[in-house]
């Protein structure tokens, strides 16, 4: 039954029918545009300090899912409902970071909410590791889920806009208010 759901959306993407557009043949080699991006990366502060934020909550915190299997079964005394369960909260904290995003109505404090994401999903997950009782820990993973699921469509949304103001031409602008 599951493999028919994929067949239905390979059918769905086949049916579509798309105008096709010509490829921009850009003048600088791929190498050339990828030191551009990183140049203009690190020398441009709130698109720093964002994917700082977003390298470190990927680097250090965000392996914790290799664990929770173990958490399930050692930790909480479950079994694979346990950590369907689980795996459910995660689901449940990354639609509500989708679902905050949708409703924001400015990128005005995106790196404040970057960094303050980060500084919760560490929390979470230290309050996370101490808990014993299963209910506890689904509500303690899916409010801690949510935080990275923010902190990257946060970033995601900042990155965005800055593309969009310097691709016309206001690069020069003042975006402090994104961090």
């Amino acid at each position: 039954l599951d493999g028919l759901t994929y067949l239905a959306v390979i059918g769905a993407f086949a049916a579509m029918r798309l105008p096709s557009r010509q490829r921009r043949a850009s003048s600088e080699p791929l190498l050339g545009q990828l030191a551009e991006g990183l140049r203009y990366a690190a020398g441009f502060a709130p698109i720093r300090t964002i994917l700082i934020f977003i390298g470190m909550l990927s680097l250090l915190g965000m392996p914790y899912t290799v664990l929770l299997p173990v958490f399930a079964g050692e930790i909480l005394h479950g079994n694979a409902s346990t950590y369907g369960f689980l795996m459910g909260a995660i689901g449940l904290g990354a639609l509500s970071g989708a679902l905050y995003l949708a409703s924001r109505h400015s990128v005005i404090g995106l790196g404040r909410m970057v960094a303050g994401c980060s500084m919760l999903f560490a929390a979470g997950l230290a309050a996370f590791s101490y808990s014993r009782q299963s209910w506890l820990s689904w509500l303690l993973l899916a409010a801690t889920v949510a935080t990275p699921a923010w902190a990257r469509k946060n970033a995601r949304a900042g990155f965005n806009f800055g593309a969009a103001l310097r691709l016309v031409g206001a690069a020069d602008h003042d975006l402090s208010g994104i961090a």
